[in-house]
């Protein structure tokens, strides 16, 4: 079973972003390029065309956009997810000061995934970069790049097994509310079969973003559209010009495994058929 790639592959179909399958560990940054492991999913780093001064003509001084960040929490499920009925033993570990969030799904005879993002923060690459030059770049041929990354506070993922299954989760904070928010987030879950990981920040690490569950890659390639490879029509950032990454694997089985082709059956020539007259 490839479980990283069966996940990556739903969240994908759900929001048109990758997963990261370990948002503990900071994958990808704003500019990064690279290309894609096919046997697990993950982005393979292999530059930034942000701190590379082979690349400055590409970027032009550059840099990447904060948007501010949201106090609603994030919600990604895969589209097979049913709403269910809340399960008595969603329940919090420690002491809540407040409940932020309550969902309950289950997913029948396959495979699904659900991830959910606390206090969200997107950060992107600016538009203001040479299309032209970057795709024209020998270094970024056959490559992609981050376009985006959205980080958060805490997070929580679930991928069901292969036959299916459910989870009932909540998210809570605890500790003092002042005005203007604060408190630490913290996870509550029924029991689940299948693979649950939430990650929440520690004592000391205060308003910071540790956690990167999902990015944007887009191709080092512009989009056809019947010969025309211009910006998009209305579109004010050139980079939705850029070619969408897909995955780079044949569709999968509920495993994450690629699913073999189905064999075409072979057809004799009519000359080598026994006549029934014979």
């Amino acid at each position: 079973m490839t479980p990283s790639r069966k996940y990556i592959d739903l969240i994908l179909s759900a929001c048109g972003k990758w997963a990261n399958w370990d948002p503990a560990i900071p994958i990808a940054a704003v500019g990064d390029f690279g290309t894609i492991d096919k046997k697990t999913g993950r982005f393979e780093k292999k530059g930034n065309i942000l701190n590379d001064e082979r690349f400055r003509n590409i970027t032009k001084g550059s840099s990447v956009v904060k948007p501010k960040g949201t106090e609603d929490p994030m919600l990604v499920t895969s589209k097979n997810a049913r709403k269910a009925e809340l399960i008595a033993d969603a329940s919090f570990d420690a002491q809540v000061t407040k409940v932020l969030f309550r969902g309950s799904w289950s997913f029948q005879d396959e495979t699904g995934a659900v991830l959910i993002l606390h206090r969200p923060f997107q950060t992107s690459l600016s538009p203001d970069i040479d299309i032209d030059a970057l795709v024209g770049h020998e270094l970024l041929r056959g490559m992609c790049i981050v376009r985006d990354l959205i980080t958060c506070q805490a997070y929580a993922k679930y991928l069901s097994s292969s036959g299916g299954g459910s989870l009932s989760l909540s998210l809570g904070v605890t500790g003092a509310l002042p005005a203007g928010g604060g408190g630490k987030a913290t996870w509550g879950k029924s029991s689940v079969s299948g693979v649950f990981v939430a990650g929440q920040p520690g004592e000391d690490e205060g308003e910071a973003y540790p956690f990167t569950p999902l990015f944007t890659l887009k191709k080092c390639k512009k989009k056809s559209f019947f010969g025309h490879r211009g910006p998009l029509e209305g579109s004010v950032d050139p980079l939705d010009s850029l070619e969408a990454v897909d995955t780079p694997w044949n569709p999968l089985d509920e495993e994450g495994e690629e699913k073999l082709p189905r064999a075409i059956p072979s057809v004799q020539r009519a000359s080598n058929w026994e006549s029934d007259d014979e």
